[in-house]
Formats: C-alpha cells, structure tokens, sequence
C-alpha cells in the first residue's frame, strides 16, 4: 500500500475517532500500523553512509522516514482512540511510542503533537503534574515554529488541567489566550470550544448565570456555522446548568436536544452521556423505572463502544439507584464493580468515590450486612486517596461520614477528632471558593477593560478608514 493511500486511511480513522466509531477506527490505524512495519531510518542511514554509491538507498531511507512519520501519527491516533475508550494506561503508552518516533524523526511540528497528546492522556490521568510539563513542552515547540493552531491548541489543553487544579484564575487567563489567537487567525468555530471552556469554569464555581452567559455564546457560534458536535455539547451544558437551577423540566429539554443531535450524527459516546444525564433527572424525580431504564441504555451504549470511564460512571449511578430502593446488597455489588474498573483506569478520583460509597452503605443500620469495622476501612481508605489527589470536596464528605459513623458507635473521641477535620475542611473549601471568585472577579474586570480598549480602537480604526475614503473620493 502506498504512503498516500496509507495517509486517507488515517486521515478515514481520525474523522471516524471524532465521530465516536472508535472501534472501526482503531481497525484502520491498526491496517496503517501493520503496513509499515519498518525499521529505524536512523538506523539505515548510519549502515548506509555517505558514498555515492549508496544515493538510492539513502532515498529508501528518505522513503522510511515519511513511513516513520506516519507510524508516528497512527499511533497518536491508536492513542486517542484508547483514551476515548477509558483504556488510559493503554493510551499513555502509545503516546510514548509515538514520542519515542517523533524525537528520532527530529520533525519538530511532529514532536510537539506528539508530546500534546502525551500531556491530554497524563490529564485524564489526573497526573496534573506531568500533564503540565508535557503540554508546555509542546507549546514551547509551536511557539518557536510559529504554529499559531498548535499554540492555541496547547494554551487550551493548559488551562483545562488548572480547571483540575482548581485553579480558575490560572485557567481563565489561559482559555482567554487561545480566544485572542483564535480572533486573529479568524477561527469562530474554536473560539467557541474556549467560551464552552470558560463555562465550566464558572460551574465549578456556582456562578451558573455566568456559566449560562458563555455556553450561549458559544451556542451561537456553533449555529452560526452549522457545527452539530458543538450545538449538542452546548446543549447538554445549558442543560446541566438548567440542572444545578433545579428547574428540571428545563435541563430534560436540552439533555433530549443533544441527544437527538447525537443520534444523527452517530456519535455513541456522547449518545451514552446524554442518556446518563436523562437517567440522573429520572433518579432525581424519583422515577426508578425510568432512571434504570436509561441507565442501562447508557450502560449497553458504553459497553459496545469500550468506553470504561463511562461503564464505571454507570454502574456506580445504578449502585446509588439500588441504594435508594434500599437494596444495599444490589447497590454494593455495581459499586465494587465500579471500583475494579476504576482502580484497572488508575482514575483515582471515581475511586475514592466508590470506596466512600461501600463505606457509607455498609454503616447503614438497617442493612442486614450492616458492619461498622468494614465501613470504617472502606471510609478511611476513601480519605487517604482523596488527601493524596487534593480532592478536597471528597475528603470533606468522607471525614463527614466517619463522624457520622462513629457517632452511631459511640466512639467519641474519634468522632470529635473527625467532625473537627470535616468542619476544618469544610471551612477551608469555603474560604478557597470565595477567594478564587474574589480573584476571578478582579481577572473579569481586567479582561473587560481589554476589551473596551479595543474596542474604541476598532472603533477609531473604522472612523479613520471612513475619513480616509471620503477625503480620497473628494480629490
């Protein structure tokens, strides 16, 4: 097969990636993989030498260079399809092999994508660390080359790990950044992708009119130009916000929109997060039928397409659904089988959730199960991990919970000890919350006050232009 061919076959898999048909897409970068089964150019030259005599084969090596650059490529692909399907030590381990390929083909646009992707997967890995250095890394290579996309691209993938971080201000400035290169190179379509991203900044911090402000704008965009994926991903975050406003007609409406837009497109792991949500707002209305029957779709959606994150989400949302019906032993069940596929992902954050949730279940009195000792672990187990990530909000509900627990057992002293830690903390979280939107507010003013600025400029500019036209059609 030759390269150019080699070439619409993983340009095939990349729109498939993007459509959610990853495994159809994994086959073909595999197809792509399996044909260039080549050695190391590198390594060709050097036997080869410089002598006359070798000019044809030092072109065949030339040839392996261009294979080693699309081996590159197919395995960033193979990378993101791995990482869209959960499989993230998987994912991480190809981009490393793809990294190991970019730095001997010494092809610097080819490097930088490379050490991208392996800073996106080192973020779902919540190894915000390494997603930090990766992600500069790059940035540093596309700024020297002058790649504004490629700029744009990695300031966008940086403040999305300072959303993890919790650190809004840092995010907002960033996502602000790839706004201005986007205004100036001209691209709408992914200035919206960073108004989408400021939103959820401001849902992290419970500014949801905020949230609202910059889902719409981006809503508008992505209508502007007819862009489907983005209109759905709006659509369920204004439904989402319509959520956390308690107005659940609103957010069922927005949940249906993107779902329907999902389905047209055939975008299945987005189809199993819109089923998810409307599976949560039955749950909500108390509806247990409906929310099961919905859970289980999202479940069936990804099973099919390998999504584990997703499978391990569903199955501990139907573990608070049997829980609710009170049926601890059902809802114990899908959460230690929400827990093996978290601890397989190395997801530390689902993990600590799902332990907190089998703690707390198992120091419910009225569980025939009931054992405080089990509890007790499971819960202190939940706490150490949370410490470990910095998720402060999960450590808070788990030194709750063992207060809780120790209360109904008497143990007094250790109930003391963690109640205080819970009101500690609880304290901290709220302190942390209104700084980071004192700081946000200050950084909103600023921003505000750019743009005013350039606007006047824009303004003048047009006026002079205007001045100009008039002045040289009256001489």
């Amino acid at each position: 097969m030759k390269n150019v061919e080699l070439k619409a076959q993983l340009t095939q898999a990349e729109e498939l990636n993007n459509a959610g048909k990853y495994e159809e897409a994994e086959i073909l970068a595999n197809d792509v993989l399996a044909a260039l089964n080549i050695p190391s150019p590198s390594l060709l030259r050097e036997q080869l030498g410089e002598t006359e005599d070798n000019r044809g084969a030092r072109k065949e090596a030339s040839r392996l260079e261009d294979e080693q650059e699309l081996r590159c490529k197919a395995l960033i692909t193979l990378s993101t399809t791995k990482r869209r399907r959960g499989d993230f030590q998987i994912a991480l381990s190809l981009a490393h092999t793809s990294l190991d390929i970019a730095e001997e083909s010494t092809i610097p646009e080819l490097i930088a994508k490379a050490l991208g992707n392996c800073g996106v997967v080192y973020g779902y890995l919540s190894d915000y660390a390494n997603a930090l250095t990766y992600s500069q890394k790059a940035l540093a290579i596309y700024e020297e080359i002058g790649s504004k996309d490629g700029i744009a691209s990695n300031l966008g993938n940086i403040g999305n790990v300072y959303v993890n971080l919790a650190d809004y201000a840092n995010a907002l400035t960033y996502f602000q950044k790839t706004i201005d290169i986007y205004e100036e190179i001209g691209n709408k379509v992914r200035i919206a992708v960073s108004f989408n991203n400021i939103g959820q900044i401001y849902r992290h911090l419970s500014d949801f009119t905020k949230e609202l402000e910059y889902y719409q704008k981006a809503l508008a965009i992505n209508e502007e130009f007819c862009i489907k994926d983005g209109m759905a991903g709006n659509f369920s975050n204004i439904g989402i916000v319509y959520w956390n406003l308690s107005d659940y007609d609103k957010a069922i409406e927005y949940y249906r929109k993107s779902l329907s837009i999902n389905e047209e497109l055939g975008k299945k792991y987005n189809i199993a997060i819109n089923l998810g949500n409307i599976g949560n707002f039955y749950h909500k209305l108390s509806d247990h039928n409906k929310a099961m029957e919905y859970y289980l779709k999202a479940l069936d959606v990804n099973e099919e397409i390998g999504q584990k994150k997703g499978i391990a989400m569903i199955l501990g949302n139907i573990g608070e659904l049997y829980r609710n019906m009170s049926d601890y032993s059902t809802a114990l069940e899908y959460y230690q089988n929400a827990l093996a596929i978290n601890d397989e992902l190395g997801t530390r954050e689902g993990s600590a959730i799902n332990l907190g949730r089998i703690g707390d279940t198992f120091a419910i009195p009225d569980f025939s199960g009931y054992d405080a000792c089990i509890a007790e672990e499971y819960l202190k187990k939940s706490v150490v991990l949370s410490n470990e990530i910095g998720a402060k909000l999960q450590s808070c509900k788990g030194y709750k919970k063992l207060a809780k627990l120790y209360k109904q057992t008497e143990q007094w002293k250790e109930f003391s000890i963690h109640f205080e830690e819970y009101h500690n903390l609880n304290e901290e979280i709220q302190t942390e919350d209104a700084k980071k939107k004192a700081i946000l507010l200050e950084h909103n003013r600023k921003i505000d006050e750019a743009e005013r600025d350039r606007q006047v400029k824009i303004a003048r500019f047009q006026e002079q232009r205007k001045y100009s036209t008039t002045f040289s059609l009256l001489k």
